[in-house]
């Protein structure tokens, strides 16, 4: 997972020439107007004048994303092998899990981007009726074998499920990732219960660390939060809420927290190994983790209610 925000795989391909789309128009409020407020990889990350959304304008196909979330190009391959891995998403399950158990108890559960089902595996020690949806075929396949689980591969917004038929609905680390989340959002609505929840985490691009590093972004050309082709939409709380809220959601809570420090700004060995990656983290590393404190982490966790 990325060193940003620990899911982007380390690509083998060479993303820059991917074959791209155009978004014409805001992906959560259909404005056509936008600014472009960085370049990464070839990729144009632009900022809706209306609402202030912040997404990618020239992503790659379907197609090639195919190719991109895949164990040919690592991406989460090191599930397959490393146990110190599974371990970590073990017990990210368990911290994800508490999140959503303080709004309801077990019932049916439908995880969108399960990867290898760490969290499915987790909530249904907890008395969860557990399903989960993932796009790529190699880490589905992998949470079948190894906690025998029911994954189905797909997208929610193509996905033969019946409407109504879950009581929650998950989307950790997800919602960053899909080329239309708006629609997802609807269809989310659509397979919930009444008075379903939906549960996401994605990275927020107003917490303190992504705000103060985009002062100095253009100057240096280097934007860790930004992770195009991999995240397709940077939200912040109050542009997922209004997104939400556009689908038909009442958001129950939200608030900030910390993305792993090692995962912003390397391991301790790669610090030492690059003077510009610690000149970086000394001076960032501190407002990344003072964050949360103040309610601007570089994550945030939301909880709504279908209404």
């Amino acid at each position: 997972m990325s060193t940003a925000t620990y899911e982007q795989p380390v690509a083998k391909l060479n993303v820059s020439r991917f074959t791209r789309r155009s978004v014409p128009t805001c992906l959560s409020c259909h404005h056509p107007e936008r600014e472009v407020i960085f370049e990464k990889v070839g990729y144009h990350v632009v900022r809706c004048k209306q609402c202030n959304l912040v997404y990618v304008s020239d992503p790659p196909t379907n197609e090639e994303l195919g190719r991109f979330y895949s164990f040919a190009n690592s991406y989460q391959q090191e599930f397959a092998t490393e146990e110190q891995a599974r371990a970590e998403f073990l017990e990210r399950g368990r911290i994800y899990l508490s999140f959503l158990s303080r709004h309801t108890q077990p019932g049916r559960l439908l995880d969108v981007g399960c990867s290898a089902g760490f969290f499915l595996q987790v909530a249904q020690s907890q008395g969860w009726d557990v399903k989960g949806l993932e796009y790529s075929e190699d880490t589905a396949q992998l949470g079948r074998s190894l906690y025998n689980l029911d994954i189905q591969i797909g997208e929610l917004t193509t996905c033969d499920l019946e409407p109504g038929s879950f009581d929650a609905l998950t989307l950790w680390d997800v919602i960053e990732h899909v080329p239309d989340p708006l629609e997802v959002m609807v269809q989310a609505h659509r397979l919930l219960a009444p008075n379903g929840l939906v549960a996401i985490s994605t990275p927020n691009i107003d917490g303190i660390f992504p705000r103060l590093s985009y002062t100095v972004a253009k100057a240096i050309n280097y934007w860790p939060h930004p992770e195009p082709p991999a995240h397709l939409t940077q939200f912040s709380t109050k542009t997922l809420t209004s997104m939400l809220e556009n689908a038909g959601f009442r958001v129950l809570s939200s608030f900030t927290r910390r993305i792993p420090m090692h995962y912003s700004f390397g391991s301790p060995s790669e610090l030492i190994r690059s003077p510009k990656l610690m000149a970086y983290a000394s001076v960032f590393a501190p407002w990344a983790y003072i964050g949360p404190w103040i309610g601007m982490g570089d994550e945030v966790v939301l909880v709504a209610k279908k209404d």
